[in-house]
């Protein structure tokens, strides 16, 4: 019975791996076509600290976290 649970929480982590490995293939492809449409009315160098301060907000609140302790085993794939 415990195999089962086992089981289906490693496809659950492989599912959400997949789903955030789509996310950013997403986010990184949308990004050059926002740079091409801005590229006229900002700075180089403004359109690199505004994608650089966007990304940084977004990871802060996983990176405030408390980071949990967990063994080799368990962060190994399948």
């Amino acid at each position: 019975m415990e195999r089962k649970g086992a089981a289906g929480q490693e496809g659950s982590r492989l599912r959400r791996g997949y789903a955030y490995i789509a996310l950013t293939t997403l986010l990184f492809n949308s990004m050059e076509i926002a740079l091409k449409s801005m590229a006229g009315r900002f700075n180089p160098v403004q359109l690199t600290l505004l994608r650089f301060l966007a990304g940084g907000l977004l990871l802060l609140p996983f990176a405030a976290r408390e980071p949990q302790a967990r063994s080799w085993a368990e962060n190994r794939l399948p």
